[in-house]
């Protein structure tokens, strides 16, 4: 899977399945000031989390590499059911350049 950030805070994920590339576009939320960074995506419109929205946290590794743990919860929840910390569920995440 990859994770395309664009700058109108939008992300795009695509996921790679048998019949080819699936792209599905999605708002985030970042926010550098917290420690660690806060990583919100959402509402997504379908898909497994459709009507929600992922609080997730990120540690950045290095200017290739971050790693990223997110929990589903309402829109317009809190956060509060945002990760304490990293679990075995994480996903670390490598730029690629085409």
């Amino acid at each position: 899977m990859t994770y395309i950030f664009d700058n109108d805070s939008i992300m795009k994920w695509v996921v790679e399945l048998e019949t080819g590339p699936d792209t599905v576009s999605v708002p985030y939320r970042v926010d550098y000031q917290t420690d660690p960074v806060h990583l919100d995506v959402g509402p997504w419109d379908d898909g497994p989390v459709a009507g929600r929205t992922l609080f997730g946290i990120v540690e950045i590794q290095g200017p290739d590499r971050f790693q990223v743990d997110f929990e589903p919860a309402d829109p317009d929840g809190d956060g509060s059911e945002r990760p304490n910390g990293f679990s075995d569920q994480a996903v670390t995440f490598v730029r690629k350049v085409n």
